[in-house]
């Protein structure tokens, strides 16, 4: 492969050290997900069975691969509920596309501009004026109510700050 990428042979310590360091960080991700694993295992005894619950929680906190999970349990003749597991994990994938989905409005001007000039490469901080807006409606629920309120505030408050800023010329 070195003769089609050649900037492989040139990166090949970066490469191998990355390789290591992602080996070492899954050997630690195995290893802490296998003492979780045995304290599940301990808790509902042989012949027992591990909730959907507890598999998905080792996998989507711990990142501990299920079918581990189902060998080591088998291993130790215990089962997993592999349907609750299923559960979970919709349950956590719908809440993730919820999270992700927002209803927005369209674009509002707010001030007029003629032209502007991008100086994120030079520079880390500018004054700025907000030319135009777009207000998202979060989705209806306690917590999306107490955020949007909030943010709502805050978007006045920048409000009228930014209509005391004069326009850039």
């Amino acid at each position: 492969m070195g003769h089609q990428f050649p900037e492989l042979r040139q990166q090949q310590a970066l490469i191998e050290r990355v390789i290591e360091e992602e080996e070492a960080a899954f050997l630690r991700t195995l290893a802490t997900g296998i003492n979780l694993l045995d304290g599940v295992i301990a808790r509902v005894g042989k012949g027992g069975r591990i909730s959907g619950k507890d598999a998905f929680e080792l996998y989507d906190t711990f990142g501990f691969p299920i079918d581990l999970t189902e060998l080591i349990a088998r291993e130790q003749d215990v089962e997993v509920d592999l349907e609750g597991f299923e559960k979970e994990l919709q349950m956590q994938k719908q809440r993730s596309r919820n999270a992700a989905a927002q209803d927005v409005d369209d674009w509002q001007e707010i001030m007029p501009i003629e032209s502007s000039e991008f100086i994120g490469y030079d520079t880390l901080t500018a004054p700025v004026t907000a030319a135009s807006r777009r207000r998202a409606r979060p989705h209806i629920s306690s917590y999306s109510t107490i955020r949007h309120s909030t943010a709502t505030r805050a978007a006045r408050s920048v409000t009228r700050d930014i209509s005391r800023v004069p326009p850039r010329r």
